[in-house]
């Protein structure tokens, strides 16, 4: 008799659809700066083709509410293909993974987790290991030499230079671009250091909901309780009498009757 799986993979999808995006973001920044017509001469001819048509095919069957480009509708081992090719790698992408044959072994690793996922079928537990390891090789480098290079260090020197508007217009035109949970970190970071913390509270909130990596999760999860905290204290005082916790709208201990 057959199971029925009682798991929806809700964080496992969330994990997937975050992957995908970065990889098409990544794709559309870095061969845009090359040229502003990147779609069709940095783009392998069937993959362009193939998107185009799976995009017309689904305009004629489906509503449109919005006009998503081509990009969005290339297949998952088609970044393999946009990525590695030989111009782009040797431009652009190689400065970023390293080795062209680890990164098509990460993504062929990936595509047979990433469709159960798609087709909402619950991974077991080795398959759930693999796809933590296997989105940290790809996220991590596509943070650390290119999201982290164009806007967290800048960001950070210019609050080293006490320039803070300058730092938070950095980061927040890096979010704007990408909507990367990453990048909402470090905007709650900025945020929290400068005494921002309800501001910085949202972003840890959304970076805690959206990275898709566990010990990052887990990062966000511990800036946003220390703001918590300090949220907390901000609202209320001791009172010196007796010690309780009173709101700083209160102009009398309601427990002693000390008047502040």
């Amino acid at each position: 008799m057959y199971k029925w799986p009682e798991e929806i993979p809700w964080e496992e999808y969330i994990r997937v659809y975050i992957l995908e995006k970065t990889l098409r973001q990544l794709v559309t920044d870095q061969l845009s700066g090359v040229t502003d017509k990147w779609w069709r001469q940095r783009v392998p001819g069937d993959v362009w083709e193939n998107a185009e048509e799976r995009k017309r095919e689904e305009e004629e069957k489906l509503v449109r509410t919005i006009d998503l480009h081509p990009i969005w509708y290339v297949d998952f081992l088609d970044y393999v293909k946009i990525i590695t090719r030989d111009d782009n790698w040797s431009e652009v992408f190689g400065r970023v993974f390293k080795s062209k044959d680890d990164f098509k072994v990460m993504l062929q690793k990936l595509l047979p987790i990433r469709n159960k996922i798609a087709h909402t079928r619950p991974l077991n537990t080795r398959e759930k290991k693999n796809l933590d390891a296997l989105s940290e090789d790809v996220l991590v480098p596509i943070w650390t030499r290119v999201y982290n290079e164009r806007y967290v260090k800048p960001s950070e020197k210019s609050m080293n230079e006490g320039k803070f508007l300058e730092a938070e217009r950095i980061l927040l035109e890096g979010f704007e671009k990408t909507g990367d949970p990453w990048i909402a970190y470090n905007i709650g970071r900025l945020y929290k250091e400068t005494g921002r913390f309800i501001e910085a509270r949202e972003r840890f909130q959304y970076a805690e909901k959206y990275l898709p990596l566990l010990k990052y999760k887990e990062l966000a999860r511990k800036e946003l309780l220390q703001t918590e905290d300090k949220i907390e204290l901000a609202r209320i005082r001791i009172c010196p009498k007796c010690g309780s916790k009173v709101s700083r709208e209160n102009l009398f201990c309601g427990k002693c009757g000390y008047k502040f």
